[in-house]
């Protein structure tokens, strides 16, 4: 029984300990990296993400598994604390989602509502708006196109890799994906800090 509960806590500990990890790298790349180069990973911070939860998933019935499946004496709190940290986590993540899906609904309403409001152009307004624009003559731009002439012929292989255009709203993505990778480290890292130590007073390290 006792080398039963040795391997499933030690695979629950292990589990949690990349998961606490991956979430560690992901808080400091999320900080010290550009918001350009994280609007570029992505796509690979969602796979990140993924195999991070089915980590905290494996912790957590591991943790459940060594707690109900262990004799009464040998049901210590620590198992309880590892145990929650990925509901804990899966719980935060689901009022984030369903926070910014209503806020990205409202912000959708608002725009359409802006858009219905405003009115549309007529016909003859077009024509003379038209009519108007050809008949003036812009020196000033006609020689400063003429002077970048050369360079409409740029393919997109020669701009600057890592400069992409950054919109206010990637931006602002990235700074509260930052803060919501911090929040979940706080959980990950003490379920992690209360497993190690109620292992070693167990015994099992020494």
């Amino acid at each position: 029984m006792s080398v039963c509960l040795a391997v499933t806590k030690t695979v629950a500990v292990s589990s949690l300990g990349i998961y606490c990890g991956m979430l560690t790298s992901a808080c400091v790349a999320s900080y010290a990296a550009p918001v350009d180069v994280l609007t570029q990973l992505a796509r690979p911070a969602r796979a990140i993400a993924r195999v991070g939860g089915a980590l905290a998933a494996v912790s957590s019935a591991f943790f459940a598994l060594s707690y109900f499946g262990a004799p009464a004496h040998w049901r210590h709190p620590y198992l309880i604390y590892g145990m929650l940290v990925a509901p804990v986590s899966a719980a935060y993540v689901a009022v984030v989602a369903r926070t910014r899906s209503a806020r990205c609904r409202r912000a959708c309403e608002k725009r359409r509502a802006k858009s219905a409001s405003t009115p549309a152009p007529t016909p003859a307004s077009a024509a003379s708006e038209s009519a108007l624009g050809d008949s003036v003559v812009d020196l000033g731009a006609a020689a400063a196109a003429a002077e970048t002439a050369p360079e409409d012929h740029v393919t997109p292989s020669d701009h600057v890799p890592g400069s992409p255009h950054v919109t206010p709203s990637s931006a602002a993505c990235a700074r509260a994906a930052a803060r919501h990778v911090a929040v979940l480290l706080v959980p990950a890292a003490a379920g992690l800090l209360g497993s190690v130590l109620g292992l070693y007073g167990e015994g099992l390290f020494v």
